[in-house]
C-alpha cells in the first residue's frame, strides 16, 4: 500500500510546503480525489487510514 510518507510526487510536496509555510498554524484537512474512477476493494478506506496512520506516528 504506502510504503513511505516520502511515497509522494513534486505537486503534492510543493503544495504541502506551501501549507506548512504560509499557513503554520492552520489545520488542513486533505481527500482522496478518484480522477482514474478506479474501484478500490472493499475495506480499502480502513487498510488506507491505517496506512497513514502509521506514518504519523
Amino acid at each position: 500500500m504506502l510504503n513511505s510518507i516520502l511515497d509522494n510526487d513534486f505537486y503534492k510536496f510543493t503544495m504541502q510546503q506551501a501549507v506548512i509555510k504560509l499557513f503554520p498554524s492552520a489545520k488542513v484537512c486533505y481527500r482522496l480525489l478518484n480522477r482514474g474512477r478506479h474501484s478500490f476493494p472493499s475495506g480499502f478506506a480502513i487498510i488506507l487510514k491505517e496506512a497513514v496512520g502509521n506514518m504519523v506516528g
